[in-house]
């Protein structure tokens, strides 16, 4: 305990020797931090827990482009970060939470942190009030940009129950002069570098939100990015993530992902309402490969929502291995949903999947999905107890039932005439399965949840 009085004091505490120091000397290899004031300790904190403080920043939502409903024209060079009219305009401004560590306020927390890594050597913002209302020709601007948005992400991960998010990143938003970003995971702790090129990748959110999807795909299956098919569903997971993000805030030019940063001069963006299927066009190409897993994942999020489909796909990533095939992601996602929910999505991923190319079509399969024509719902009432199920048949029509379980597999196929029709097999394991019943002209789908 300090001796002195008429003084404030600070002891930080070594991380791995817990000796003690008086002074903030490298404050960031300390674990804890003990402030005297007089001679009596004021407070004591981890240093691995921040002083959150409420600040306001300049931000896009999520480009200019976007929420101006424009097109990229020659007008809007990037002109060396030059404002413009459209730029200021396209400015808003947002409160998120900042630390507040010695009189300074900084762009910082437990999970994300500013960081000058890479030339140009520019320092990160930091502010003496609560207040970080930078504009698009200020270096702050893309500090703000990028921890605003990442910590969106982040918080938005740890909100749906998974610990994917709840791990340390480092971001440079001046992190190289080329028009290039990238996701490093071989430092500790993993870091994320920006490119000034061309427009500042920084500036755009699907830049910043699709660069954070790598780091969520690491930590959930760290080193599996192996493989090119594995690689290409990385890249697609960080678009379906941008372009997810991005409709948060508006849906103009929804189906484009980097609306500002590409889809111009500098390069040609890509899209996540592709039309391609797997594996007809799959090449060498990661990023072209990238838009089938994105396209589907986007069509599911068109039905049941971001929420639902992100629990899905985060889900599923705990599963990921190096090497790994596209059609395998396929029914990893159609696992998670039966893990998480019973099987509640099945059909709707199921056919967009289908759609893809990335699950084979069954021409019984347990939807009712039909490349062929479209299908009336059959006059049927389906009864389950549990270990058996009861078709009452009301159309005096021969009824053929399938039964798939959740991955699509064939299990049994059942005719009857009989008004009434039971089915029990003690053979099958207790799951969820699918029942498809059909006659000539219809078809209905029926979920059953066995139980020995």
């Amino acid at each position: 305990t300090p001796q002195e009085t008429n003084s404030s004091i600070v002891i930080a505490v070594d991380k791995e020797s817990n000796e003690a120091f008086i002074g903030k000397k490298q404050i960031e290899n300390f674990s804890r931090e003990i402030v005297y004031v007089n001679g009596v300790k004021f407070y004591e904190r981890p240093l691995n827990c921040f002083a959150d403080s409420l600040v306001t920043g300049n931000v896009f939502l999520p480009d200019p482009l976007t929420t101006a409903h424009l097109y990229y024209n020659n007008i809007d060079l990037d002109s060396n970060d030059k404002n413009t009219v459209l730029t200021n305009s396209q400015l808003r401004t947002v409160n998120f939470k900042a630390d507040f560590n010695g009189g300074v306020f900084e762009l910082r927390n437990q999970f994300v942190r500013i960081i000058d890594i890479d030339s140009p050597k520019i320092l990160p913002a930091t502010s003496t009030t609560p207040s970080f209302l930078f504009n698009r020709s200020q270096s702050g601007f893309e500090d703000v940009n990028v921890f605003y948005h990442l910590n969106k992400v982040r918080d938005h991960a740890d909100s749906l129950g998974f610990d994917l998010a709840n791990h340390e990143i480092w971001a440079d938003p001046h992190g190289g002069n080329n028009d290039n970003s990238y996701f490093a995971p071989a430092f500790s702790p993993p870091r994320i570098l920006y490119g000034i090129g061309g427009i500042d990748d920084a500036e755009d959110a699907d830049v910043v939100t699709h660069e954070y999807g790598h780091f969520l795909s690491y930590n959930a299956s760290p080193n599996s990015n192996i493989g090119l098919e594995r690689t290409s569903l990385d890249e697609g997971f960080g678009d379906y993530i941008a372009a997810a993000y991005s409709r948060i805030y508006d849906n103009f030019k929804s189906e484009w992902i980097f609306n500002w940063d590409g889809h111009n001069q500098y390069w040609s963006g890509r899209v996540v309402n592709s039309s391609k299927v797997y594996p007809t066009n799959v090449n060498g190409n990661m990023y072209n490969n990238a838009e089938i897993w994105s396209s589907a994942l986007m069509g599911i999020m068109d039905v049941i929502g971001k929420p639902a489909t992100d629990s899905l796909i985060y889900e599923a990533h705990y599963n990921y291995a190096s090497n790994m095939k596209m059609d395998d992601a396929a029914y990893l996602l159609l696992d998670a949903d039966s893990n998480l929910t019973g099987g509640a999505y099945h059909c709707i991923v199921y056919e967009k999947l289908m759609n893809r190319g990335l699950v084979p079509f069954f021409a019984n399969n347990p939807c009712g999905i039909s490349t062929i024509k479209e299908t009336v719902t059959a006059p049927l009432t389906f009864v389950q107890n549990g270990y058996s199920f009861a078709i009452i048949n009301s159309t005096k029509a021969d009824i053929t039932f399938d039964i798939m379980d959740i991955n699509g597999r064939f299990i049994e196929s059942v005719t009857s005439t009989d008004a009434i029709i039971q089915y029990e097999n003690s053979n099958l394991p207790a799951a969820l399965y699918f029942v498809m019943a059909r006659t000539k002209n219809s078809l209905s789908g029926f979920k059953w949840s066995k139980v020995q």
